[in-house]
């Protein structure tokens, strides 16, 4: 009997103590929780008016070009007085698979530092998939969160084209490192398809991060085409673009980055900068265009009655495109002006014609080009220059069959 008692006490205590512990684990899982959401309100990083974020992937031979850019751009901040209520942010790939991000930051005498936040290290090219990068903006989103972003792309670029598209190569080292006479610029995007992305990933990147930008500034080649306009147009107000191949230097960002920092850019400016800056340049060739992309669901409209009335295959032959004003030197040419296009094949139709035009002036306020343009080892004249490039009349075996993939064949045709 007092054996019984003693184990009834022992089972007794054991369940007080079992008890007391669970309370004091539950008050330290407490305590824990609370000092959690303490600190992380504690790190909660104030919002300012607006951040621009610079994002330069692996582009091999630019990089010591990109990081030129980078000290252009601090150059113009510390010319400004510094940043006020605005942010920068830079994605810098080092490596194909090493990349940082850091905060350009200026000091009270206009000295610019880097502020690393956070290290990548990829074992395949994670930032040319859509959650890879869509990751990378949400990064962004959290170091430097603003009411307003914007985003520079600095990095070899093939306008619309897809990846893994024999136009995205180049035939030799030679001529992607320039060769003799031929001017090194930013035209091939990325050596291997590893290192490739479309602009339909970027565009389901940047809603899948829910980041929306004032302006999209593409320092890479042939950018500006009414395809790559079209699908970006519900994720960016404005894009600045070229046309054309962009050489090496890049953006004249000590120029015109102070002037990228304000509310609401003087896109014109921007363009004359720009076109100053080439055609006082020794390689005088360039071409830049603003385009407003609430103008673009029209002149889709507009676009769709001209190809149902007249046939864009007429001008589909390699003696008819000669008539066109090309923007690249392939033979048969991948870009043509749009705006030399649709007067061609609209010529009969004044009506549609003028109101293509009057919606032209709309989606591209601001442009400039050089009298040159420069393709590879070839020089082409500039005789019509809209400010966007077209793909639809082209045969080039590239595009022939891509372009047919493409949102705004699909909305057009």
């Amino acid at each position: 009997m007092k054996k019984i008692c003693h184990t009834l006490y022992f089972l007794k205590m054991k369940k007080r103590l079992v008890y007391k512990g669970l309370k004091i684990l539950l008050l330290l899982l407490m305590v824990t929780i609370f000092s959690s959401c303490r600190e992380k309100k504690e790190k909660e990083i104030e919002p300012v008016e607006r951040t621009i974020f610079v994002y330069m992937p692996w582009s091999n031979t630019l990089t010591s070009f990109f990081r030129t850019n980078i000290e252009d751009i601090e150059e113009s901040i510390s010319a400004r007085g510094g940043l006020k209520n605005e942010k920068v942010i830079v994605f810098f790939c080092s490596r194909g698979y090493v990349a940082s991000m850091y905060l350009i930051e200026c000091d009270g005498e206009g000295k610019c530092s880097h502020n690393e936040l956070k290290e990548y290290k990829y074992d395949i090219a994670e930032y040319t998939d859509e959650k890879g990068l869509s990751e990378i903006l949400k990064d962004v989103k959290y170091f430097a969160p603003a009411e307003q972003y914007s985003m520079i792309i600095g990095c070899h670029g093939e306008g619309w084209l897809p990846k893994n598209t024999e136009a995205r190569s180049v035939d030799s080292e030679e001529e992607e490192m320039g060769g003799e006479g031929v001017p090194l610029t930013r035209w091939y995007g990325g050596q291997v398809p590893a290192f490739q992305a479309d602009i339909s990933t970027l565009h389901r990147a940047m809603e899948r991060a829910n980041f929306h930008t004032e302006f999209m500034l593409f320092d890479a080649c042939y950018m500006s085409c009414v395809e790559v306009a079209y699908e970006l147009k519900d994720v960016t107000n404005n894009l600045i673009v070229s046309t054309t191949e962009v050489m090496s230097n890049g953006m004249p960002y000590s120029r015109i980055f102070h002037t990228l920092l304000e509310k609401n850019p003087d896109y014109d400016k921007v363009c004359s900068e720009f076109y100053e800056y080439y055609r006082n340049y020794n390689m005088p060739f360039g071409t830049i265009a603003n385009i407003n992309s609430k103008h673009l669901n029209r002149l889709a409209d507009i676009m769709k009655q001209i190809n149902s009335k007249f046939d864009y295959q007429e001008y589909e032959n390699a003696d008819s495109l000669k008539v066109l004003q090309w923007m690249e030197s392939t033979n048969p040419t991948k870009y043509v002006d749009m705006g030399d296009y649709v007067s061609h094949i609209c010529m009969s139709d004044t009506v549609l014609l003028c109101a293509f035009n009057r919606q032209m002036t709309k989606v591209v306020p601001y442009k400039k080009a050089t009298s040159r343009i420069c393709s590879r080892d070839k020089y082409i004249a500039v005789r019509k220059y809209s400010g966007l490039n077209i793909s639809d009349p082209t045969i080039n075996s590239s595009t022939k069959e891509a372009k047919k993939k493409t949102q705004w064949w699909k909305d057009t045709h």
